[in-house]
């Protein structure tokens, strides 16, 4: 159960593709980061953006799910709640503090017929940039 006093809310679109790490158990962690417009405008007149990072866990034994349609430039809508990352370094007797903002929901914020247009329009802009940089390396000697 969610406390609704700890939870938040970030829309905007991912910085790269998701990180999926595997557990020792076969369950997954899912590392995203989400560059979400600021609320307003600043001197320059430009908006800025905040990037947040998200962590999602995936059970063992399931399929990864929406995960596995998102790449760089997904527009997602997250849920999250914070959690504490403290530990111990047991060499050291040290304490570290931390948080992690731990996805409860996720949900795509573009459709499919967008992403496909972005990703296509991601595609020919490489091969365009991969064309005009052979040609200008070309050895002229």
């Amino acid at each position: 159960m969610i406390n609704m006093q700890n939870v938040g809310q970030a829309t905007g679109r991912l910085t790269k593709a998701p990180y999926i790490a595997a557990n020792r158990d076969g369950s997954r962690r899912v590392f995203l980061t989400i560059a979400a417009a600021d609320g307003y405008t600043g001197r320059d007149g430009k908006r800025g953006a905040q990037f947040i990072p998200v962590e999602a866990f995936i059970p063992a034994n399931r399929g990864n799910g929406l995960y596995s349609l998102l790449d760089t430039g997904s527009a997602v809508s997250v849920a999250y709640s914070v959690r504490n990352n403290n530990y111990m370094d047991r060499k050291s007797g040290r304490m570290h503090y931390g948080i992690t903002l731990f996805v409860e929901s996720i949900r795509l914020a573009e459709s499919k017929e967008a992403a496909q247009l972005r990703r296509s329009r991601k595609d020919s802009a490489a091969k365009t940039a991969s064309l005009s940089g052979r040609r200008g390396n070309r050895n002229t000697a």
